[in-house]
């Protein structure tokens, strides 16, 4: 059996094969992963390795690849995934926190003993403004919501409650009392939803400016049932 620590297991003994990550703007290309190989790159400041461990044919509609990353030569983290499958290192894992933002590697195709792999920087831009309402309760009402196209099943609020939504792309609100409802947006004057018993819903979408796809701006749509 293999003794010895686990990054002396990982990865250990192969050619070390130095990569450059894509600069912003551009499409990373393929690196090829081998059972005798080990990509190494700088992020940042960390340094990073990756190796294959494995190709897992289990499953023989889902064969995987097992992909083992060293970073700074800290603990082994290991993942697989699939010909396609996204998967994202993120520094916010316990053995990844040297990376200074998160990676993510697809494998575009996957051999016998041999791994064709994207891997894309995400690049910092800047901090995209989420869609946040906040509704104050001014008189009972009925709630439903969906974020992000995901549907939660409706609520009766009380006078006096406060609940307040985040969305990254859409947000869906429906009240069934839009004179008990007090609609609040950042930057936005404040409103009522409608009128005393007038079930209301609120529609917002993140629209991306025709003119720099970088920038967006969030769009409001009101309707009224009849």
């Amino acid at each position: 059996d293999f003794k010895g620590s686990a990054e002396e297991v990982a990865c250990s003994g192969r050619n070390l094969q130095d990569i450059l990550l894509p600069a912003e703007g551009v499409t990373a290309g393929l690196e090829t992963l081998t059972r005798d190989n080990a990509l190494t790159f700088k992020q940042g400041n960390a340094n990073v390795k990756m190796c294959l461990d494995a190709i897992d044919r289990t499953r023989p509609e889902r064969p995987v690849a097992i992909i083992k990353v060293i970073v700074d030569g800290g603990d082994v983290y290991t993942f697989q995934a699939g010909a396609g499958e996204g998967v994202v290192l993120d520094p916010q894992t316990e053995q990844l926190s040297g990376l200074s933002a998160p990676l993510t590697v697809t494998p575009s195709s996957l051999g016998e003993t041999a791994a064709r792999v994207q891997i894309e920087p995400k690049h910092e831009q800047g901090p995209v403004e989420p869609i946040r309402v906040t509704l104050e309760f001014i008189a009972d009402s009925y709630l439903e919501w969906s974020v992000n196209g995901v549907v939660h099943n409706g609520i009766t609020m009380h006078a006096g409650e406060q609940r307040t939504f985040e969305a990254s792309q859409t947000l869906e609100i429906k009240v069934g009392n839009g004179a008990g409802v007090r609609v609040i947006r950042p930057n936005v004057p404040s409103k009522l939803a409608g009128a005393p018993g007038q079930i209301v819903k609120l529609i917002y979408k993140r629209t991306p400016n025709q003119f720099d796809p970088a920038k967006s701006s969030i769009e409001e749509e009101i309707q009224v049932a009849q």
